[in-house]
């Protein structure tokens, strides 16, 4: 490979590493930073874009959804990493409220965390 053609496959890669780190990051960083940092995003991903495309076959769908979603309209992104965020967490909880699992030939049935049937 030319060096040209090199650095033209890993632009794309850095470009796909790139929004997987802000992703990621977005759910981390602290609730009253989020909208700047989704804004800080989305100028970001529009200067790669504009400046080298990107290469749509390292995504999978829904990550191709989330990056031009975050691209284009950074609130719409926040709402939608804000729902995912909650949904998650209310899985969580749910898992916590009954647990019931079977090991052994026993059954184990808990309710937060505290065993009822062993």
């Amino acid at each position: 490979l030319s060096d040209k053609t090199l650095h033209k496959e890993l632009v794309h890669v850095l470009s796909y590493l790139k929004f997987g780190a802000y992703h990621w990051n977005m759910k981390r960083v602290d609730k009253k930073y989020r909208k700047e940092f989704a804004e800080f995003i989305s100028d970001e991903l529009k200067k790669d874009f504009n400046r080298n495309g990107i290469d749509t076959t390292l995504f999978e769908p829904y990550q191709l959804k989330e990056y031009f979603t975050a691209k284009e309209n950074p609130r719409k992104y926040l709402r939608m990493i804000e729902k995912k965020m909650f949904l998650r967490k209310l899985s969580e909880f749910r898992k916590k409220i009954v647990s019931v699992r079977r090991r052994n030939n026993k059954l184990k049935i808990s309710v937060f965390n505290i065993r009822i049937v062993r």
